[in-house]
């Protein structure tokens, strides 16, 4: 392989690297947003129990 070659292959390997980060924050953004939200309601179902 030339340099050229290489120097191609390795930026369509940084482009979709790249891609799959950003969908790793996506998912881990809605993760985060569930783990919240499933948190809250363990508390009041909890503080419910509790009574």
């Amino acid at each position: 392989m030339t340099k050229e070659e290489i120097s191609t292959i390795t930026n369509l390997q940084k482009e979709i690297l790249i891609g799959h980060l950003e969908d790793m924050n996506t998912r881990l953004e809605t993760i985060v947003e569930e783990t919240s939200y499933l948190a809250a309601n363990f508390k009041a179902i909890k503080m419910i129990l509790d009574k």
